[in-house]
This record gives structure tokens, C-alpha cells and sequence, in this order.
């Protein structure tokens, strides 16, 4: 609401302004030396200022053939395909690129990860046997409690995520819940 109770408003001067209750989408302005990389991100990853321990899925909905004449930067609009309740009008993101050969990243909780000298390793269960085996990594990056893995994990891997320092190689674990636990018997 652009006016007070009771003010006397002009002809044409805007009262108030309505925003359609519509999918959300971020707006950000792309300067000329990152339009390529831009256009050929394959996806985008949204992170709320907000919410910065979830990223969202995004999509390129717009890019506007031109720079603004004022900021010399083009226009887009990136479609925020699964949001939530916590995603609200006026709020602020950073928007990732992910391009083509990134989409195997992985999300990780930092407590995962095993340093061994310059090395970064996780504990793996091997299917079938309830053993963990040591797996090197390679991290892509870090964000905030989480560490983004590009690097050394295969689909359908099994992550301990709590305990990393007490645990041997070959060690026999139980899973509980959604935990895997040291066994009673290996102890």
C-alpha cells in the first residue's frame, strides 16, 4: 500500500500494488563476462539467504536478448521448481550454475568426512557384507554444514555419516533407522 488513510492521491498515482500468487522465481542480472557460462549452465541451484543449508532446483525461464542500458548486465529469470512454504515473495538468493558434467554432485553433512593427510575420505558399507570400506573423495565445494562431493561416490552408495573417527576398515556395522551403527560384536 503506496498511500495513508484518508491522503488525497493524484490522478494515475499508483495506490497499491497486487503481486500475483504465482510459482516463485528469482530475478538476477548477469553481467557480460559470466552470459556464457550462464547460458550454458544445465541447471541452477537456488540457496536463500534465508534457508542457506537447502538449495533449491532452478530452471531458466527467461534472458533478455539485451543488457539494460543503465547496468549493462542482461536480465533473468530463474523458475524455482521445487519450493516451499519457506520460499516468499521479496526475499534474497544466490543462484549456482551447474553444468553438464556437474550433475553427479553429491551432498554430504561435513561430520562425514574422514582427513587423512592431503586426502579426503568417506566410509562406504559395502552392499551386502555390512562393512565399511574407506573411499577417497574429491570435494567440489563446501556450503555452510554440508560439502559438495564430485568425485569418487557411485549411485546407490551407502554413507556413514556419525562415528567417521571410530570406525576401522572392514569394521562390520548394523544400519538403525537411517543410521548405520558400529556392531555390538566388533566392538
Amino acid at each position: 500500500v503506496h498511500v495513508e488513510t484518508g491522503q488525497v492521491v493524484a490522478a494515475g498515482q499508483p495506490a497499491l500494488t497486487i503481486a500475483a500468487d504465482a510459482p516463485r522465481e528469482v530475478q538476477v542480472a548477469v553481467p557480460e563476462s559470466q552470459l556464457e557460462a550462464f547460458r550454458g549452465a544445465s541447471a541452477f541451484e537456488i540457496e536463500l539467504w534465508a534457508r542457506p543449508q537447502h538449495r533449491y532446483v532452478g530452471r531458466l525461464r527467461e534472458l533478455a536478448p539485451m543488457t539494460d542500458g543503465r547496468t549493462r548486465q542482461y536480465a533473468a529469470r530463474i523458475a524455482i521448481e521445487d519450493e516451499d512454504a519457506v520460499v516468499d515473495l521479496g526475499m534474497t538468493a544466490k543462484v549456482h550454475l551447474v553444468q553438464a558434467g556437474d550433475r553427479t554432485l553429491v551432498r554430504l553433512p561435513l561430520g562425514a568426512l574422514l582427513q587423512r593427510g592431503d586426502a579426503t575420505y568417506v566410509w562406504v558399507v559395502a552392499s551386502g557384507e555390512q562393512k565399511v570400506h574407506a573411499r577417497r573423495i574429491t570435494v567440489a565445494s563446501v556450503v555452510e554444514e554440508s560439502v559438495l562431493v564430485s568425485a569418487g561416490l557411485a549411485t546407490g552408495d551407502e554413507v556413514v555419516t556419525a562415528g567417521v573417527h571410530q570406525l576401522v576398515e572392514g569394521q562390520v556395522v548394523r544400519r538403525v533407522g537411517a543410521m548405520w551403527r558400529q556392531s555390538p560384536k566388533e566392538a
